[in-house]
């Protein structure tokens, strides 16, 4: 008897069914499902990581802080010298309080504040200190101003603000500065653009900046086309087309408008012209750049007001400021260093301690060479077949690596390696037979070169990796050290530095470098990506590539130096013996395997036809083996090992029948352990310490999934499936779902419903994919679906015209025009190639079948790219089960399906080209967008090789059958991997096959229409078909697959009519008699596990590094003043407290807020309304642009309402009537509270009021959240001015309290929630207090079970009818049928009463447990959601109050298990 458990798995349920097999008959155990949220958030389809919203919240946080922070420093600096009217103190005093008590201090209030009628203002003060010398305040005044907007920092680090141009800019330099003539320029141009994908693309597919790219390609060839002879000229005109204003990033675009505003006016520096604005035009939020506008104002200022301490001559800051100058430089424009991402990078697969390897790290480059190098093959005409490289051509073709290019042509190698002349072609190509070079890797494809590399030897010299550099510096203590630095320090200093200014110094002052070479230095930029290796293990596995050795071999010597024991790897003799017999182990691995591959087939062939052992058989099995031996041999061309290898051979054959079992052939790394622990021809010992074998590298060394023991209710140890997290993968959406199925399966183990022994069937949903090919997946379907409704369409028209009748195209009419599409409205079969019109494919009695190019019964594959319209007579006369190669105009129809093997074939060509296109994305939007559309093309070119290449198949291909090929995605990869470290056979089935069987087994019900059969669209309304689908998941067995293959059989073979027979093997094959009618029965039984984790409270926790060092705690101990200091030993170090395995104990961070929205993210202000002072209404400000028709009523000014209705009755401002886009002003125009005016004769310039932004009533919000109180720089005296409020956005949870019977209830949001927990209250009040009969009287909590009754979201609840139920647990609850439900949402109901008071009621909201539709399709059932549970009624969703709440709860009455199962608490 065979377990099998059955698992349906998706984005964010797994079904689950347990069936037992006794022969040919199955029986049903156990079944459930699991619900989860998705592992990302998705809104209208746009799908983001869930922590993408609290991260932005909190760098916004981290931003403000800064901004404190650097206010501190400008403020200390100023105290000090007298510039600010506050003391030291007060300005330590702020910092002190976490910067939330302001100083205060009346003078500094004033010396903040502006006053327009006494003409003071900080702009005022900024124009007059950088003309003339001020007063100390005034100047202290102006720098803090400065301080506060100190415009944008270029860094080459970061290049977001950049236009497109602008992020090819240094590369196109490059090219143009580093080449001599015309043609050889033209040439690196072409080579740029064609690897980025854009020379033969049409300008529909590309997207703005591609657009913008493909014009300055065009420029570019123009210029080079009006000037062929003139390549100095050509050469400006390139550069100075590279530089053109318009094609700078918006930022830079904006800052250099301001500084030619400024240059025309005659400012001399950026206050000077805002100044000139000030109260006349826009100042605030204009892009202004740091260095050209503010330090440059700061330094006329400086200069002006006669402070001493720049040096005119030095460029770096560092030098440049002495003295106060520098003090007032690092407080105003101390610019933090991009944190580093270092902890971000993901683990070295052999070294598990260090971080991966930057993939622009020469010795990266390096690596990366030689492994492509050592797996090229070339067959020349003196060469039997392909054979690898000599050393004597390898270094023919690097120095084409060591060439400015990201990516080049495979040709590129060819043509270094083939005579002048010479024919050559990829060996698998149709010009292979007719050519006299071959090579093993297609022309077109994509080479990466070692661009850094290329760029440290342009700099540096040809010697540039053994080059030391030496200088001195001053180290951290102001002393003179002397630092050496080779390739990889200076390697790392590029990789961090943010100036190319500081670079070009650093190479001039200390590498002594010439104008030119340090200018190469600074310009040398690195890419972001990261290899799978770190760098320590490159650096092992480099020096056997370069011997020659492939890397699936060089993996397997790098480490061996660690291993081997060191008195043994000392001597050199021993070691040259160790590296000879891995070597020998590696070579002869294959053949050693394929070898006693050829014993395991015929012992498989014994089982499978039920073959045992007997001495007089032995003769028979000698010749079984010979023959076997003898193929092997031929293929192989060793003819003259035959007689070897059947000797070897037939002895292990022999006692492996005996056995009658496989012989167990072991990995080569196994084979590399056994040698090194004694199992050699000398059976010495080369490693003694066991330990140390685990540090042997491996080719195909992924993270190991390891078991865990789990005890059971009863204390009984198991074993169980560890946890599924692997460094190898990030995707979220696949990792929730793997944890989730973890608890699922870990708790059928405990329960003992599942083992080892258990065998899985799983189906995996292709969603479950990283993100990018989700969304080419998703592109793919919509392209697909777009020509599915422009072919009803055409099917209407084209089928009308031809018959005139008016039709409504099905399902199989629609397949059928794709199909006429695809073969070109032509015959393929028929022997005369002729046209085939609508009215023979289309109809009642149709002219034409749907055939399957490989027979069903023979693949068993029902996809539509096995299929083709063929006409009945040559189907079902000729072809019948036929392979087309087996048609005797074979030929012929190759010819005529020829153009799907170009299309896919052009298909290849445009990946390629995408895929470069991927490798020179320079930023990440882009490089999403190429690789989403390489995975939609992708596909499509997968359909139609797949579609073509069946014409050419000789035979089904072993393991063919396309609906049983498992998704051979990375995540199917890696949760294969995960269940087989637990369970010893798991087999992946596809959901193709799946619907077949299901619509073969009657679950998906059918009906005729126009004599042909369809099939309902399968149910997704509850949760349970996940379960439906497990359980038909698990029964899919091999003898099943045969079995529909028959039936496909009998179903093809239309002449024999063989329908009813077809119908009664279906019939019978079903799992067990009753099957269908028992799976449309169980939907009641089954039962539905929902998980929705309480997150709101969880708080982050991590290790405290500073300046990116991990900090310990420390024994602690009392000084002689009483203070608690950290505790030294004798030579002045600290001494850190250590754990029971005698490692020191990192300190941790711990978070204090909560996880969740405190508020909605729109504020808003109190004013009493002008026509009840009594009342206080709330209301919004929004700018003109971002207002509906609806809000103009609500303007609170009435003179503003009138002005902005009269601007939009004279179509001054234009409102959007779509929501998603903003208002705008025709040309220009602007909405004016008072219109400026010119001054004319004695009448003085009248300054225009211009109306941007507009208070309105918020007439929703009632009683919102008093979310902060108002600075005391900014509070009214008015009480209800003096907060900023918000709505309130989610509810924590609702307790409940009980008194004499009588409920209430008290709803705790997110806001208080956090308020309680700082405080120190807990999670909600134990008591609530209430006036009751003019008493004040504490309401006591509810209890359950003992239990504290409160409710949340996601919890499950068992209802009872109180009505006529008394039940005290679940236990005396036996028919749950109706009653589980799902707590949705929370909230709060008030109702005004007649005598003028408010009765507040708790709103429950809750959903059916298995009711998987969204509410807009729930809406459509005509029922009432509202009232008491009454037993027998079942809704899709209630709602109700706190005091018609009669349940159980999960948490408090019971849990509910993984597996769906409930248990008493």
């Amino acid at each position: 008897m065979a377990k099998i458990l059955g698992l349906d798995l998706g984005t964010n349920s797994i079904g689950w069914a347990i069936v037992e097999k006794n022969s040919g008959d199955f029986s049903l155990v156990d079944k459930g499902v699991r619900i989860f949220s998705e592992g990302v958030k998705s809104e209208k389809g746009i799908e983001s990581s869930r922590a993408a919203e609290r991260t932005a919240f909190r760098s916004a946080r981290k931003i403000k802080f800064r901004r404190k922070l650097r206010k501190y420093e400008t403020l200390k600096v100023l105290s000090e010298n007298n510039m600010c009217p506050l003391s030291f103190e007060e300005v330590e005093e702020w910092r002190k309080s976490g910067f939330k008590k302001y100083p205060l201090n009346p003078e500094f209030l004033k010396w903040l504040r502006t006053d327009d009628d006494q003409n003071i203002n900080p702009y005022i003060f900024r124009d007059r200190a950088s003309k003339q010398k001020v007063s100390l305040f005034e100047l202290g005044r102006a720098l803090y101003h400065i301080a506060q907007r100190r415009g944008f920092l270029s860094n080459r680090l970061d290049q977001s603000a950049e236009g497109i141009i602008e992020q090819h800019k240094p590369a196109l330099e490059d090219i143009i500065e580093n080449v001599s003539t015309i043609t050889e320029l033209q040439m690196e141009l072409t080579d740029y653009f064609q690897d980025r994908d854009l020379i033969e693309r049409k300008a529909n597919d590309l997207d703005d900046g591609e657009k913008k790219l493909k014009a300055l390609y065009n420029s570019f060839f123009k210029t080079i086309k009006d000037n062929p002879k003139d390549f100095e000229k050509t050469e400006s005109l390139l550069i100075e087309r590279l530089n053109k204003k318009e094609d700078s990033g918006a930022v830079k675009q904006k800052i250099g408008e301001i500084s030619q505003a400024m240059k025309l006016g005659n400012y001399a520096t950026l206050g000077q012209y805002f100044f000139s604005l000030y109260n006349k035009g826009k100042i605030r939020n204009q892009y202004t750049a740091r260095e050209d506008h503010y330090l440059s104002e700061f330094e006329v200022i400086c200069q002006v007001q006669g402070i001493d301490g720049v040096i005119a001559s030095e460029k770096l800051p560092e030098k440049r400021y002495s003295g106060l100058v520098k003090d007032l430089y690092k407080a105003i424009f101390f610019q933090r260093p991009l944190q580093s991402q270092k902890g971000l990078i993901g683990k070295c697969t052999f070294e598990k301690s260090k971080s991966r390897c930057a993939v622009s790290h020469p010795d990266f480059e390096e690596y990366r060479m030689w492994c492509f190098i050592n797996t090229v093959k070339i067959k020349t005409p003196n060469d039997e077949s392909l054979r690898f490289l000599t050393n004597e051509e390898k270094l023919r073709i690097i120095p084409k690596f060591l060439r400015k290019k990201d990516n080049f042509n495979f040709e590129d190698l060819v043509k270094e390696l083939v005579p002048s002349g010479s024919k050559y072609a990829f060996y698998k190509s149709s010009t292979a037979a007719s050519v006299n070079y071959l090579f093993n890797y297609s022309l077109n494809s994509s080479v990466s070169g070692c661009v850094v590399s290329t760029s440290f030897k342009n700099a540096f010299g040809e010697d540039w990796k053994t080059k030391i550099y030496t200088y001195e510096t001053l180290n951290k203590n102001g002393e003179s050290a002397t630092r050496n630095v080779d390739y990889n320090d200076l390697w790392h200093l590029i990789s961090v530095s943010t100036s190319d200014l500081y670079l070009l110094e650093f190479a001039k002052d200390k590498l002594k470098l010439d104008d030119k070479k340090a200018v190469l230095f600074s310009k040398i930029k690195l890419k972001k990506d990261f290899a799978s290796l770190s760098l320590t293990a490159i650096n092992k596995i480099n020096p056997f590539l370069r011997e020659g050795l492939l890397y699936s071999h060089a993996v397997f010597m790098a480490n061996i130096e660690n291993i081997v024991d060191t008195d043994i790897w000392k001597n050199l003799e021993d070691r040259k013996y160790i590296q000879t017999k891995i070597a020998e182990l590696i070579a002869t691995n294959t053949h050693d395997n394929n070898v006693l591959e050829i014993v395991n087939g015929l012992i498989k062939e014994c089982k499978v036809e039920g073959f045992y052992y007997s001495k007089e058989a032995e003769t028979t099995y000698k010749s079984d083996l010979d023959k076997k031996v003898s193929s092997f041999v031929n293929s192989n061309k060793i003819v003259d090992q035959k007689e070897t290898i059947l000797d070897k051979l037939f002895p292990i054959y022999i006692e492996q029948l005996k056995n009658y079992e496989f012989i167990a052939i072991k990995r080569l790394d196994e084979k590399v352990y056994a040698f090194l622990d004694g199992q050699n021809d000398d059976g010495q010992v080369f490693c003694n310490a066991k330990n140390k074998l685990k540090k042997l590298y491996h080719p195909s060394d992924i993270d190991v999934f390891r078991k865990q023991i789990s005890k059971d209710g009863n204390g009984n140890e198991k074993l169980v499936l560890g946890s599924p997290s692997i460094s190898s993968i990030k995707n979220p959406m696949a990792m929730r779902a793997l944890h989730q199925l973890r608890k699922v399966l870990n708790t059928l183990i405990v329960e003992g419903q599942v083992d080892e022994k258990t065998r899985i069937h799983i189906e995996m949903a292709r969603e479950l994919n990283d993100a990018n090919k989700r969304k080419g997946i998703q592109d793919y379907q919509r392209d697909i679906e777009k020509s599915r409704k422009e072919y009803i369409d055409e099917i209407k028209k084209d089928y009308k015209a031809a018959k005139g009748i008016d039709i409504e195209p099905t399902e199989d009419d629609i397949l059928r025009y794709q199909l006429w599409i695809e073969q070109d409205r032509k015959t393929i079969y028929e022997e005369q190639c002729t046209n085939i019109s609508i009215s023979q494919i289309i109809g009642s009695d149709p002219d034409y079948d749907i055939e399957h190019t490989i027979p069903r019964s023979r693949s068993q594959d029902n996809s539509q790219m096995n299929k083709t319209l063929c006409s009945k007579f040559y189907n079902r006369e000729i072809k019948k089960k036929k392979m087309p190669i087996e048609l005797s105009n074979h030929s012929d129809i190759l010819d005529r399906v020829e153009p799907w093997r170009k299309k896919y074939l052009a298909l290849e060509y445009e990946i390629i080209g995408i895929s470069r296109a991927i490798k020179a994305a320079t930023t990440k939007e882009q490089k999403d967008r190429k690789i989403r559309l390489r995975h939609k093309l992708n596909l499509e070119k997968e359909y139609f090789k797949g579609k073509y290449e069946r014409f050419t198949y000789p035979e089904p291909k072993v393991g063919f059958k396309n609906s049983q090929i498992p998704d051979t995605g990375i995540i199917t990869k890696y949760a294969s991997a995960y269940l087989k470290s637990y369970f010893g056979r798991v087999e992946a089935v596809k959901g193709g096959m799946v619907a077949e069987f299901r619509k073969a087994w009657g679950i998906q019900d059918s009906y005729i229409k126009d004599g042909k059969k369809y099939y309902e669209v399968k149910d997704r309304s509850k949760h349970t078909h996940h379960c439906i689908d497990a359980i038909t998941i698990a029964c899919m067995t091999k003898d099943k697959y045969d079995v529909m293959a028959h039936a496909w059989d009998l179903e093809d073979d239309l002449d024999k009519n063989q329908y009813k027979l077809m119908k009664s093997v279906l019939e019978q094959s079903k799992p067990w008699k009753t099957f269908t009618e028992d799976l449309k029965k169980i939907e009641d039984e089954i039962l539905v596990s929902h998980h929705t984790p309480d997150n709101v409270k969880k708080q982050s926790k991590k290790i405290l590094r500073i300046r990116g060092k991990k900090q310990f705690v420390a024994e602690m101990e009392t000084d002689v003043n009483g203070k608690n200091v950290p505790r030294t030993d004798s030579n002045k170090e600290i001494i850190f407290k250590k754990d029971s395995k005698g490692e020191k104990i990192a300190r941790f961070q711990q978070g204090d807020t909560i996880r969740g929205s405190l508020h909605q993210d729109s504020i808003y202000g109190a004013i009493k309304n002008p026509l009840n002072i009594e009342e206080i209404r709330y209301v919004i400000r929004k700018d003109l642009e971002s207002i509906k028709a609806s809000d103009v009523e609500n303007i609170v000014d009435e003179i503003v309402k009138q002005k902005v209705k009269q601007a939009i009755a004279d179509k001054i401002l234009l409102l959007s009537s779509n929501a998603q886009q903003q208002n705008k002003f025709a040309d220009s125009q602007k909405v004016w509270m008072r219109e400026p005016q010119k001054a004319i004769g004695n009448k003085p310039e009248i300054i225009g009021i211009a109306i941007n932004k507009v208070r309105l009533y918020a007439n929703s919000v009632k009683n919102p959240l008093g979310i902060k109180e108002h600075s005391a720089l900014s509070k009214s005296r008015h009480e209800h001015k003096q907060k900023v409020y918000g709505q309130n956005d989610e509810n924590y949870c609702m307790a409940i309290y009980e008194l004499d019977g009588k409920r209430d209830f008290e709803l705790i949001n997110n806001f208080n929630l956090a308020k309680l927990i700082k405080q120190g209250q807990g999670n909600y009040p134990l008591n609530k207090e209430k006036q009751l009969k003019g008493k004040k009287v504490q309401i006591p909590i509810a209890k359950s079970n003992n239990r504290d009754v409160v409710l949340k979201r996601g919890q499950q609840v068992i209802f009872y009818d109180k009505e006529i139920e008394k039940p005290k647990d679940i236990t005396e609850i036996f028919d749950f049928k109706g009653r589980i439900y799902i707590i949705e949402g929370l909230s709060i109901q008030r109702i005004p009463s007649v005598s003028g008071s408010v009765n507040e009621y708790g709103v429950i909201t809750l959903r059916y447990f298995k009711e998987a539709r969204k509410s807009d399709e729930i809406k459509k059932d005509n029922f009432k959601p509202d009232g008491i549970y009454q037993l027998g009624e079942i809704k899709p969703t209630r709602k109700m109050n706190h005091s018609q709440f009669s349940a159980f709860v999960e948490g408090i009455d019971f849990r509910v298990l993984p597996s769906g199962k409930f248990e008493k608490i």
